[in-house]
């Protein structure tokens, strides 16, 4: 039985695919596991089935450091924007296979319009899915806290955005206090959307610790801001228990997180001026109600004082007319008083005097000066003539004088 050597195999191989591949091609495919040393590229180009994340097709891809001058210098920045993993590449191959390093991809050029066409592409199928669900308007039927101090934040604790708006915070020019808690997430990047959704899960789990959810990142090309237009990235927002603002990226970005959040803000420093301003809108409200509540009171307090000085004045001229009016009565009744004691007095006083004159004519002198004489025996009064018998002796008084006499019969 004939048998070849590895080696021998591998030459084969290698002149086989030397024949049919004497020009680079250009192929389809995504770029994952991209290493970088000493400005060499290496990194696995996969196929997936349509629609899944079954690998079909794999193989080892290079790009040489001349190559990559060479393309940063035609592309500028968009290359290393599609330089990473997850990203969708249109790229131009020299076919290579070693016999003992085996089968590699050297990446001589890269087309930019098929990366960013394929993400756009998937970018509308992921906004038709969302507006055909109803997903966009499902987290903005949240009525906000009247005041938003507790946030939970999804950013990376590195990334500008996220000082800029912890620090808008912190300057407010109200002393308003806020509780942030950061959810340290990549914010691009094939992990970005697992950490992201992983970290809102707890969130929902703790829902009612926080008033709303944040998520923030600084600005940032297309493709990175396109790590946060994925379905299931939307999909969690949209179902979120709590209300979540977004400020990823510049004035003129929109990504389908912003889509379907509750609030969407340009930047991160947007997001902290709101939060600032929604509060400051409940404060003014507590302040123009205490304002009203003491205005109020002082025109309450002066219509009630005034009234109590009508009131008053009203009791004082009430009581003066009273007074007048019993004083009035009291000198009547006085003058009437007077005039009856006075009339009783000259009745009684007559009375007296006739009283008097009787008094005097009954006096036993006066009588006796009438002619009428008083008959005494033994020193008391005699009032009839059957007491003195006879033989006694008797006195008779007259006005003039006593006579003494004897009955004889």
């Amino acid at each position: 039985m004939e048998a070849h050597s590895l080696f021998e195999l591998n030459e084969y191989v290698r002149r086989v695919i030397a024949l049919n591949f004497r020009e680079p091609i250009w192929i389809k495919a995504e770029a994952n596991q991209i290493n970088k040393s000493r400005n060499n590229f290496y990194f696995n180009l996969v196929e997936k089935e349509k629609g899944k994340d079954n690998i079909i097709a794999e193989a080892k891809g290079v790009l040489w450091a001349r190559n990559y001058f060479f393309l940063k210098k035609k592309l500028g920045e968009v290359l290393d924007q599609i330089l990473v993993d997850g990203t969708e590449v249109l790229i131009k191959v020299k076919v290579d296979f070693n016999e003992r390093y085996g089968f590699k991809l050297q990446i001589e050029d890269i087309d930019p319009a098929y990366t960013f066409g394929q993400t756009e592409l998937r970018r509308q199928e992921v906004i038709e899915q969302i507006r055909k669900e109803g997903l966009h308007e499902m987290n903005e039927q949240f009525s906000l806290p009247r005041v938003l101090q507790s946030i939970a934040v999804l950013s990376s604790e590195t990334a500008a955005g996220y000082q800029d708006f912890k620090n808008q915070l912190a300057d407010n020019s109200y002393g308003y206090a806020f509780d942030v808690q950061l959810f340290n997430i990549p914010v691009q990047g094939v992990s970005l959307e697992s950490k992201l959704l992983s970290a809102l899960e707890e969130i929902n789990q703790n829902s009612h610790r926080y008033d709303a959810v944040v998520i923030v990142r600084g600005g940032g090309s297309k493709m990175d801001l396109s790590w946060f237009d994925t379905y299931p990235i939307a999909l969690n927002i949209a179902e979120s228990k709590l209300p979540i603002l977004t400020g990823i990226g510049h004035d003129i970005d929109h990504s389908l997180a912003d889509m379907v959040a509750h609030t969407s803000l340009k930047t991160p420093t947007a997001v902290a001026d709101f939060l600032i301003e929604h509060n400051l809108i409940f404060e003014s409200r507590i302040v123009e109600i205490s304002e009203n509540i003491y205005a109020h009171s002082e025109n309450q307090i002066l219509e009630n004082e005034m009234s109590l000085e009508r009131i008053t004045q009203a009791i004082i001229s009430s009581s003066e007319n009273r007074f007048s009016k019993s004083e009035l009565l009291l000198l009547n009744n006085y003058d009437r008083i007077l005039s009856r004691v006075g009339i009783r007095i000259d009745h009684e006083l007559a009375g007296l005097t006739s009283k008097e004159i009787l008094l005097e004519n009954l006096e036993p002198s006066n009588v006796l000066k009438r002619g009428y004489a008083v008959v005494y025996r033994n020193s008391e009064s005699v009032h009839s003539a059957k007491i003195i018998k006879k033989g006694d002796k008797f006195l008779v008084e007259f006005s003039d004088g006593k006579i003494q006499s004897e009955r004889i019969k």
